[in-house]
């Protein structure tokens, strides 16, 4: 796919200045030279600076117009690459790679032919050169997701019909579909793998997988992931003995789990394949539940959300076709798919309410607790802080599966008291109210739900993540006197003035933000007149 080359301005502006030059704060630019120049469309000199980003641009934008034009001025330019530093942004096939530029990548590997043909040497730069991550090309162009190229969230058009062209091109020029990448993650002190299926799963076409392992990628091949599944046990997302088939699960790949099953070799037993465990105890079933979408469900297409529910309700009736004794299994920490699945799903819209059903109607127990003392309905607030709803219809289906509005976690509180920190959740609150929820339980620290929505303006935000008190306190006080009335209406106004375990009440907490919201109001006001000391 070519990318629009707009005739009003060229996607090349920043590069007309010489990079030796002085920008408008007389500052030179670079201290490096600039090794060449093109011409635009326009008749504008394009120069390249020291770091070759000109030459990057052109190729992610799949221009090949200009691209010929470079190699033509700059035939060297494609061996400009240290080995000792082989990054994304200096190999070239990478840079097509990743960008799914199809066409360029045609023409550099053409050029690419034209040069080694000519010098009778092999270039530094070639589909087989690993970076720094030790990736080749074909790793690149497996792995949409570093660069935003694979879109799982809708919020962005991609054309993943490029990647699995250039793919294609690479495993008939000789990329192996077997190659792994490995890296190690300093901060975290780990160290995490990729096969080109692990990458691949998550978005190809049956076709293509069918192709990688036809051309030797391993089905069963165990990677080690860094997967966001738990926000309050970051230390169990690092997950060993990973296969694609977990993974094809957790981008909610059904086609790919079908090609992976039918190609899993002589000898391999179906449920074997599906019930083996990763190195946290969770099984394909629980990487399906936990579905890698966003916790912005708002930013996400109703078409996109249908489309995954659809195909994750295929998965998950594949699984337990397979093995129906995994719907209860718990993992190292306790969870079962039902778990997983309140935690990610639940503030998906409607779309996602048949899991639920599927999950409990397949035998899923809304009683079951993890290490925590946590139910399903514990857990489907974990993410609550969101002002995604959560679906009253799974909220339901948990309770009429054995789940309860009065069971306590480890730390003494109820889905009402993670429900009411949430001010933008009255409906939800409304609900489990009606359903027997009670506002007089205390937790370990002594505090009802009342006080949860007292101190709840700590979790306020607008829609876009942000905290800015000082912008949206008129909104956000509103949603909480309506989240306290109701919970005063159910409990008794006395409850406004029981102390938790640090002395303090639900008014007096609600008058501190009160007060501290007022302070930044005007402080905002002293420092818009110029009056700030």
């Amino acid at each position: 796919m070519t990318f629009p080359l707009p005739e009003a301005e060229s996607p090349y502006k920043r590069f007309r200045q010489h990079p030796n030059e002085l920008d408008e704060d007389g500052y030179q630019i670079s201290s490096l030279p600039s090794p060449l120049s093109i011409i635009d469309r326009d008749g504008s000199v394009l120069y390249e600076d020291g770091q070759f980003y000109l030459r990057t641009r052109i190729i992610s934008r799949n221009d090949v117009t200009l691209l010929e034009q470079y190699l033509a001025i700059a035939p060297w330019a494609i061996d400009q690459v240290d080995l000792d530093d082989v990054t994304r942004s200096s190999d070239v096939f990478y840079i097509a790679a990743q960008s799914g530029s199809v066409d360029a990548l045609k023409t550099l590997l053409a050029h690419y032919s034209k040069v080694t043909s000519l010098t009778q040497k092999q270039l530094y730069a070639d589909i087989h050169t690993r970076h720094h991550e030790g990736r080749t090309a074909i790793l690149c162009a497996a792995d949409t997701t570093p660069i935003g190229k694979y879109d799982y969230i809708g919020q962005r058009e991609v054309c993943l019909d490029d990647n699995e062209a250039v793919m294609n091109l690479l495993l008939d020029r000789g990329s192996c579909a077997s190659d792994v990448a490995s890296w190690r993650d300093a901060d975290r002190d780990k160290e995490y793998s990729d096969t080109v299926l692990t990458f691949a799963v998550k978005w190809a076409s049956p076709e293509l997988i069918k192709r990688l392992i036809d051309s030797g990628a391993n089905v069963h091949a165990k990677v080690v992931q860094n997967i966001g599944f738990l926000p309050r046990y970051p230390c169990l997302n690092f997950s060993r003995d990973v296969t694609a088939v977990f993974i094809a699960s957790l981008y909610a790949n059904f086609k790919a789990i079908e090609i992976l099953i039918e190609q899993r070799g002589d000898g391999v037993d179906i449920a074997d394949m599906t019930s083996s465990r990763d190195s946290q105890g969770r099984l394909p079933l629980h990487w399906a539940t936990q579905c890698r979408l966003t916790y912005s469900p708002s930013d996400i297409p109703a078409s996109r959300l249908t489309e995954n529910a659809h195909s994750l309700i295929r998965i998950i009736n594949l699984l337990l076709d397979i093995d129906p004794t995994t719907v209860n299994i718990q993992d190292d920490i306790g969870n079962t798919p039902l778990h997983y699945a309140a935690l990610c799903l639940g503030r998906l819209g409607t779309q996602h309410t048949g899991i639920f059903k599927l999950l409990c109607d397949r035998g899923a127990d809304a009683s079951i607790r993890n290490i925590k003392k946590e139910t399903p309905l514990h857990t489907i607030f974990y993410h609550g802080f969101s002002r995604s709803p959560v679906d009253i219809t799974a909220i339901a289906t948990l309770l009429a599966h054995g789940a309860k509005t009065t069971d306590i976690d480890e730390t003494g509180n109820t889905p009402l008291h993670y429900a009411a920190w949430n001010l933008f959740y009255s409906d939800t609150v409304s609900f489990l109210l009606k359903q027997g929820a009670d506002t007089r339980i205390r937790n370990l620290n002594q505090e009802t739900p009342l006080h949860s929505a007292a101190d709840s303006i700590l979790y306020a935000h607008d829609r876009f993540g942000e905290t800015p008190l000082r912008t949206i306190q008129k909104e956000v006080f509103k949603a909480q006197e309506d989240m306290i009335a109701e919970l005063v209406e159910a409990g008794g106004i006395e409850l406004m003035d029981q102390r938790n375990q640090g002395g303090k009440s639900p008014r007096q907490i609600r008058q501190e933000w009160k007060d501290y919201a007022r302070d930044e109001e005007e402080i905002g006001r002293a420092d818009k007149n110029g009056t700030l000391d």
